[in-house]
């Protein structure tokens, strides 16, 4: 997985419904009609400084759900959904996926048709995507441009290391932010979520959430108990700081922190009571494969849990003082304290 050494903006803004679909797939690349698609929405949110921040969203199924990024959903505290017809509905926050930045919103009524959705694995690099946004909220924007990779891993924030990501040039504004990155068959492969440049005056990058990846945690979302619920994983590369993590949130992966240690992943913290704890892992054990498969480096030991449930059995493999042990850690929810 390639790594991108470097903070992306994050993008918060607004964009305004979307309209033209796709013809299809040819020799030209994308073809546009004129005809309208109501499953994206504009959504504008109350900021406690009483400014509007705006966003977007599409529509998830036929039960009110919208998706859009957690950066945009969590900007403010009033959420108002516009959909394509002009009409207005207030929306609330069903649920939350902080740590994919990813969120549910939920409105009363009927709603348009959901977006019709294909996984990111559908293209290859040099395909042609698209965005469609209202860059500092002057006006609708068509932003067109191709892939060039997948697997990317992007900071979007201190304490928020987005992997997966597909990387395209599409040059996203503030505006794209939750928005549907669409293939040139007009399905959402993917949603827009963060922007690099490359150097001062160069070209942007733009970075989308898979649809793949988007599936499952909408899916945990839908399934959850609670109104934040997170990926499961062995924890961050470094322990939290103070404040990234929501005080008596619960967030279910191992209780692990790691970091690359030549070829194994070197132990650096267990948190106290987590399943790792009570599996017996210690701080300087050498983790060589998870679950069967070896491993080097945090990214590659996330990927293997990334959707994995709670409840389910990860098997480590560890070397400790030169003694080879297999671990058995359940996945369970593991509260992390600020």
């Amino acid at each position: 997985m390639q790594r991108l050494a470097a903070l992306a903006m994050a993008i918060a803004l607004s964009i305004l419904t979307l309209e033209p679909v796709f013809a299809g797939c040819g020799p030209a690349g994308i073809q546009l009609l004129p005809t309208s698609t109501a499953s994206t929405v504009k959504i504008t949110i109350r900021t406690s400084s009483g400014q509007p921040a705006f966003g977007t969203g599409f529509i998830w199924d036929s039960d009110g759900h919208i998706v859009t990024n957690d950066h945009v959903a969590t900007v403010g505290d009033l959420h108002i959904v516009t959909l394509a017809d002009g009409e207005h509905r207030a929306a609330r926050i069903a649920a939350r996926a902080p740590d994919q930045d990813l969120a549910l919103l939920s409105v009363d009524g009927p709603l348009p048709p959901a977006a019709r959705r294909a996984p990111a694995g559908s293209l290859q690099p040099g395909d042609s995507v698209l965005a469609i946004g209202n860059p500092f909220g002057q006006g609708t924007t068509v932003s067109t441009g191709i892939v060039n990779g997948f697997g990317r891993e992007v900071i979007t924030a201190p304490d928020r290391h987005m992997m997966g990501m597909v990387e395209t040039t599409v040059p996203l504004r503030p505006g794209n932010s939750g928005g549907p990155l669409l293939s040139c068959r007009g399905e959402v492969v993917g949603i827009n979520t963060a922007a690099v440049q490359t150097a001062p005056g160069g070209s942007t990058l733009g970075f989308a959430i898979p649809m793949e990846i988007a599936d499952a945690a909408v899916a945990r979302m839908l399934r959850a108990d609670t109104a934040v619920v997170a990926a499961p994983d062995f924890g961050s590369r470094f322990p939290a700081e103070s404040g990234t993590v929501q005080r008596g949130s619960a967030r279910p992966g191992l209780g692990l922190y790691v970091v690359p240690g030549g070829s194994a992943l070197v132990v650096q913290q267990v948190v106290p009571g987590s399943p790792a704890a009570r599996a017996g892992a210690m701080p300087g054990d050498a983790i060589i494969e998870a679950n069967g498969r070896m491993v080097s480096s945090p990214e590659e030991l996330q990927s293997l849990v990334h959707d994995a449930t709670v409840g389910t059995i990860a098997v480590l493999r560890i070397l400790r003082s030169g003694v080879a042990l297999d671990m058995a850690v359940r996945i369970t929810p593991v509260v992390f304290s600020p």
